[in-house]
Formats: C-alpha cells, structure tokens, sequence
C-alpha cells in the first residue's frame, strides 16, 4: 500500500450492538485502505460489531481507561470504593475527582487518568504516539472522556467530532464540551435538526457544525433480512417490532401502555422487541404488571435485526428523543409499515414515505396520552399496505465527500 496513505484515528466506547457503533462500522468500511492507514482506540476491545471491522483497521485500547474502566463513573464508584474501605488507593482518585467537579469540567480528572498514558510514558501505545492527519471522536456528548482524549492527547493535523443526539434532550457538561468544540475543526451532526440544536446550544462552534448522514448500506441489510433468525411473527397477530437499546429514552415502557391499549381496542398486537440494555429488568416487570407477558417478546441483542424488520407487520420506534435514528432508516428498506414519534430527524426521514406515520408525543408526565397517540397510529397502519420496494443502492457520495474533504485537507 501507498506510504502517503492518510492516517486516520477514530475513538469510540466499544463495538457492543448499538445504533452509534453501526454507523462507525459503515463509516470504516466506507473508506479505501488504499489511501487511509485507519486506527480505532476503544476503552473496551470487545462487542459483537468487531467482526465487522476490516483486518486492516489496527484497533488499540486506551489504557488509561481502559485499565480501571469503573472510574469512568466516579460518582457512584468513588464512594463505593471509600465504603468499602480502599481509602488510601482511592483517595487520589477522589481528589482529582473533586477538584474537577469545583472547576465545572472533568477535563483535569481525565488528565490524571491518562497520566500514563502520555505519548513517550512507559505506558503508552507507540501506534498512538505518531501524528495522525484525522482525529475523529465519533460518539460525542454525552460523553466527555473520549472528547478530552482527542482534544488533549492525540496529536493530530485536524480534529472533528459527531453529534448523534438531540442535545435538548440528554445530559452533557457544556463547559467541557464548548472546550472540545474551541479544538476542533469540525462538527458532524447526523441532522439537519441536530444540526440546527447544536448550533443553537454553541453559537461559538455554529460555524462548524455540518450535517452528515449516517450510511445505509441498503445492498447488504437486504441480504442479512433474507437471513434465517430466532424471529417467528404469530400467526393472526399484528407483529409490532421495535430495535434498540433497552433504555428509558428508547421509550418502551410508552411501547406497552400502548400495547395495552391495542389489545383493549380488540386488535390482537404482539410487540417484539430487539436489543438489551441496563432497563431489560424495568421493562420485562412491566410488562407482567400490565399483564403483556404473553404479548410481548424479549430477543435481546441480535446481530442481525432485519429478519424482524422484513417480517413485520409494523416497524415502530417510540423513542422519547433521537439524533436520526438509524433503525428508521434500516426499515424503510423493506417497505414496512413505520409508526415513529417525533423525534429530531423524523420527520427528515419519513416525510416523504407514504406508509409512514409521524406522531406528536406528550409531556414527560403524560406518557398515557403519549401511548394513546401511538395506539391510535398503530390501528390506523396496520390498514396499510406494505411498499413493494426494490431499493437501489443509495449514493452517499456528498456524505463521504465530506468527510474526505476533511481527512485529506492539511
């Protein structure tokens, strides 16, 4: 391979199944090895996805992280540590935790984290130490750690981060992040609404801010729908299915008021839902409260989701927020009926597709009329057709234009 191939860094959590992780894999795979000598520093080697990342990618852990993984949350692990009695090894910990907090931004507490791990340190990765043309933080807010770790400790000619969420609706520190964002010399957002958010929420970076969709490789989702899966819709039901992270801002616990009242309506509803996460326990004891056990099914993490997709009789995605929304856009490949709230990028997505409904969500304390809503839609798409659609490979040309605009420029 060519010497003057451009070396590319991109950091991330891990490459456990998740919408984030995907699009990084589609991202990688995206780019010409021929011309790009491309490295991933993860804080955890490990996740399903990594038998998606190409041989020639070179993959490196973070030590500094990596190596005491639970003083990434040091609010709840601090303390846990000085309860149990580890005083002394947890006191520096603790102070650089402290004075941190005081300050209104963890960079300091990572420093201190990664004190190893500085280029020439004896516990430092020699393929991190060399300049890399492209440092890309591609998770983003809400996380700082990695946000800190190419701003400060990677050298590079140019930096860029991504905006996957809808910055009203999640928990972030804007002290450290409006530091990352004086540092970079890009912003990606994966919407034009996240894009429009962010630049409302750093009017000092707007300028920075560009919006690049996440890829679909439509040609490849066609034939793992094809696969054969665990799915098994039943029969004389309506199959609802839902993919993602099982998590409070995924917006399942609406998913079953809503499938309550489905079955209250007299429509024989099945909701099928794809993926795990830390609120697996809250959902499936709710599910039982509301007396779904037998109308709801729990899969977990699936590798390949689009069997459910392709086999469904509705896709619905009631997520209480988004960025865009990958799994929207998986599911459109097959024609399925979609139901989605009206989340940032929705409407971007769905506007134009005409076996799609959007649907307004209430208030955080009106999640019932949130779930009516959605039953409503439900009802009304389970009389529409599914899309006869032999999708052509979609061109994301003007998405990978420009991000190789930034990866060559010097």
């Amino acid at each position: 391979m060519s010497s003057n191939r451009k070396r590319i860094l991109f950091v991330s959590t891990s490459l456990a199944i998740g919408g984030v992780e995907k699009a990084l894999v589609s991202l990688i795979n995206a780019l010409d090895p021929a011309s790009f000598e491309i490295h991933l520093a993860l804080i955890h080697n490990k996740g399903d996805f990594r038998a998606k990342i190409p041989a020639h990618v070179q993959i490196h852990e973070i030590h500094g992280y990596s190596s005491d993984p639970a003083l990434l949350a040091p609010s709840r692990e601090i303390p846990r540590r000085l309860l149990h009695g580890r005083l002394l090894s947890t006191l520096p910990a603790a102070w650089h935790y402290l004075c941190a907090k005081l300050s209104g931004s963890l960079n300091s507490y990572a420093a201190w984290l990664l004190r190893n791990d500085r280029p020439g340190q004896a516990g430092a990765n020699p393929a991190l130490d060399k300049p890399f043309d492209l440092a890309v933080d591609f998770p983003g807010p809400p996380g700082e750690w990695l946000s800190y770790f190419i701003s400060d400790h990677v050298k590079a000619n140019r930096r860029c981060s991504f905006i996957h969420f809808d910055l009203d609706n999640i928990k972030y520190n804007p002290k450290s992040s409006a530091a990352l964002y004086r540092k970079v010399d890009r912003v990606f957002c994966v919407s034009e609404q996240a894009c429009e958010v962010f630049r409302r929420h750093f009017p000092d970076a707007a300028s920075k801010a560009m919006v690049l969709h996440n890829l679909v490789d439509v040609k490849e989702i066609m034939e793992m729908g094809a696969e054969t899966s665990t799915y098994s819709p039943v029969g004389g039901a309506c199959n609802i299915v839902t993919v993602g992270r099982l998590r409070i801002e995924k917006g399942h616990d609406i998913a079953l008021l809503a499938l309550a009242q489905l079955r209250s309506m007299g429509l024989n509803a099945v909701w099928h839902f794809v993926g795990d996460g830390p609120h697996a326990y809250l959902f499936k004891t709710k599910a039982q409260q509301l007396g779904l056990k037998d109308f709801c099914r729990f899969y977990g993490s699936q590798a390949n989701p689009y069997p459910f997709m392709k086999q469904a009789d509705i896709y619905a995605q009631p997520s209480r927020h988004e960025g865009y929304c990958l799994t929207i856009g998986e599911a459109k490949i097959f024609g399925t009926p979609i139901v989605s709230f009206d989340f940032t990028g929705a409407r971007e997505q769905l506007s134009d597709v005409e076996n799609a409904l959007i649907v307004p969500r209430s208030r955080e304390e009106h999640d019932e009329l949130s779930a009516r809503n959605l039953a409503q839609a439900i009802i009304k798409a389970a009389q529409m057709p599914r899309l006869s659609v032999t999708p052509a490979p979609v061109s994301h040309s003007e998405e990978m234009s420009r991000f190789l605009e930034l990866a060559t420029q010097i």
